[in-house]
């Protein structure tokens, strides 16, 4: 098996557009690859800052005091920045907390693809061998799945067999191609 055949990309890339990002791994490595990163383009090419602007603005966020600033350090060994901790304030449960990117601003639309919670329980536990308890535990920290209906454009059922699951996902993106 050529090695190639086995390419899975994560992270940034260094280009402008997720388009562009999108047309040069086709040309490129189109054949080899089974999933696509979007590049982290944009607002997000520099994600570790983003991230920390997003929590630093938080409501439920403060500067943690106890815990001195994190230096950025170049290759010569010298600190270009220093990023403060943060952590949640003392009143706050962190179990209630949403953080909330903005992804949906740049977006056009979103498309949802769900699954009954049953379904969802019995593939997490196939797949990851976790107990019920700890899968129930992981979903409660997720958002509630009528929640995530009402925000998308288009939703998927992933209720039945993976063919089904396609040709649902096909009409999807027949839409969104219009």
């Amino acid at each position: 098996m050529d090695a190639r055949e086995r390419l899975h990309l994560i992270g940034s890339i260094p280009l402008e557009t997720s388009e562009q990002v999108f047309r040069a791994l086709a040309q490129e490595l189109g054949p080899w690859l089974k999933r696509y990163p979007d590049g982290e383009t944009g607002q997000r090419s520099r994600w570790v800052y983003f991230q920390g602007q997003m929590l630093r603005a938080h409501p439920d966020m403060e500067i943690d005091p106890t815990v001195p600033p994190y230096p950025f350090v170049q290759w010569d060994g010298k600190v270009v920045r220093e990023i403060n901790q943060v952590r949640f304030k003392p009143t706050v449960d962190p179990n209630k907390v949403k953080f909330e990117t903005g992804y949906d601003k740049l977006c056009d639309a979103s498309v949802l693809v769900v699954a009954p919670d049953e379904q969802r329980i019995a593939r997490i536990r196939q797949r990851d061998r976790l107990s019920e308890e700890q899968i129930r535990a992981r979903m409660a920290s997720q958002i509630d799945p009528a929640e995530a209906r009402s925000r998308a454009t288009y939703v998927i059922e992933n209720d039945a067999n993976f063919a089904q699951l396609k040709e649902r996902t096909r009409a999807v993106y027949e839409q969104l191609s219009r």
